[in-house]
């Protein structure tokens, strides 16, 4: 069995070109990128803000001033302040469970729109139901994992750097917290990334063609797909990682290419999504075709037996 990470670009490709210009329908991308933007909803990355802190702002009085009387108010209404916080991590986690069940929805959503060629929302958002929400659970878990591994770096973090916090340099203190807390927390998030990414990948669409929950087709895809063959998927991931960046690339270059109203419009929620439509199908199609050279029953989108 001959497994090629470059081979499936071609067949991605011409599914692509198949399915969103033979012929072009502007009505079916306007419903196949709602699935697919609810298949990203919680997995997008952050936004384009950034913040730049230069010296002399930081050394301002003013603004040292503001930072004492929060810490001053923190130490003298300690009550106050932790009922605040379980209160805003409560909504976080709500929110962020509303976000996942939403984005497992249009995971098969997606992936049912691009293996039959067509654009429903009905009918999938029904008929994979069980399987969605069996998923929703496995990510929510990997996600609320993450979150509290996350959060409880950055308390022992703010512990142990408290000494410099409050006298406000950047000391033994804050340089203990960092190598202490920093390491564990983006290895963490590296792993659920990655764990997240094999999911949404691989384990959907074994889901979706064997009738399978996710915690089963976890197992199937390590113990049938996986075992044996580690390197070949870690070569698949940074080549994964190559593609993603050639596609950043191209969506810079038409933003600029077209004064940056490109830009513009692929920065607007669901919008953004019609508008690179043919680079979240072809992702799709690459994984599955991927996939479906391991054999028959992972084959799912036309010509893989060819």
């Amino acid at each position: 069995m001959s497994i090629s990470i470059v081979a499936p670009l071609d067949r991605a490709f011409k599914h692509t070109g198949v399915m969103l210009f033979q012929p072009f329908d502007l009505g079916k991308w306007c419903v196949i990128g709602f699935t697919a933007f609810l298949a990203v909803f919680s997995r997008g990355g952050g936004g384009g803000i950034s913040f730049h802190w230069r010296k002399q702002y930081v050394a301002n009085e003013q603004m040292r001033r503001v930072v004492e009387r929060v810490i001053t108010y923190v130490e003298t209404h300690p009550l106050l302040m932790a009922v605040s916080v379980v209160c805003a991590l409560l909504t976080i986690a709500a929110l962020a469970a509303l976000l996942h069940w939403l984005s497992s929805r249009g995971m098969f959503m997606f992936l049912d729109n691009v293996v039959q060629n067509r654009a429903e929302v009905k009918l999938p958002w029904r008929q994979y139901a069980a399987r969605a929400n069996s998923l929703f659970l496995v990510c929510y878990s990997m996600w609320l994992a993450g979150f509290v591994v996350g959060l409880g770096c950055t308390v022992a973090g703010v512990v142990i750097a408290w000494p410099d916090i409050t006298a406000w340099t950047f000391g033994k203190a804050g340089r203990l917290a960092l190598v202490t807390t920093l390491p564990l927390a983006v290895g963490v998030n590296i792993a659920v990334l990655l764990f997240n990414s094999m999911l949404d990948d691989f384990v959907v669409p074994i889901m979706y063609r064997h009738n399978l929950r996710a915690w089963p087709a976890l197992g199937v895809f390590v113990r049938q797909i996986v075992r044996g063959h580690v390197g070949l998927f870690v070569l698949f991931y940074i080549f994964f990682i190559f593609l993603g960046v050639a596609a950043f690339v191209l969506m810079v270059l038409v933003g600029v290419l077209t004064c940056c109203c490109g830009c513009c419009l692929m920065s607007l929620p669901y919008i953004g999504t019609v508008v690179t439509l043919p680079l979240w199908v072809f992702f799709r199609c690459y994984t599955v075709y991927f996939l479906g050279q391991f054999g028959p029953e992972w084959q799912l989108l036309p010509g893989e037996s060819d």
